[in-house]
């Protein structure tokens, strides 16, 4: 099961900027779509995720979110820009924590964020997540470490 990013493409307006990565597996069939947005004027960054029904349950979610968040927080070029540098006007933030929102009864989903390292809450009707630059970098160099 492989995966890989297609596309890439970031839209930005004064109050937003959005990153939409699409995604296609080992035999370019399109799988999903990761998008990550930040609103400039909560300075606040979220995620969320989509995987075509027929490529559900196969890991690519777990694999998309995972090369996102390393494009993301390992500052490679989108568009000829870090993601940072996207942001244009949101140059003061880091981009240091990336939240999410699932609904109650999307286990597949929370199974997704977990296994990318999202500290999770549960709420009423849905759970909250979110996953900051440091927990990412640990989660990183500890896999780095086991592969030596």
């Amino acid at each position: 099961m492989a995966i890989r990013i297609s596309e890439k493409h970031i839209q930005r307006d004064e109050y937003q900027i959005l990153a939409t990565y699409k995604f296609v597996n080992e035999h370019h069939d399109y799988v999903g779509t990761v998008s990550v947005r930040y609103y400039c004027l909560y300075g606040s960054t979220d995620m969320e995720y989509a995987i075509r029904p027929e490529h559900q349950n196969k890991g690519y979610a777990t694999s998309a979110v995972k090369l996102v968040l390393k494009d993301i927080f390992c500052n490679k070029t989108l568009d000829g820009h870090t993601f940072l540098n996207a942001y244009g006007k949101a140059n003061k933030t880091n981009c240091n924590v990336i939240g999410l929102q699932i609904s109650k009864g999307n286990e597949a989903s929370l199974k997704v964020a977990c296994k990318n390292g999202f500290s999770i809450t549960e709420h009423k009707t849905s759970y909250v997540g979110s996953l900051t630059r440091e927990k990412f970098a640990q989660l990183r160099a500890r896999k780095n470490e086991m592969t030596l």
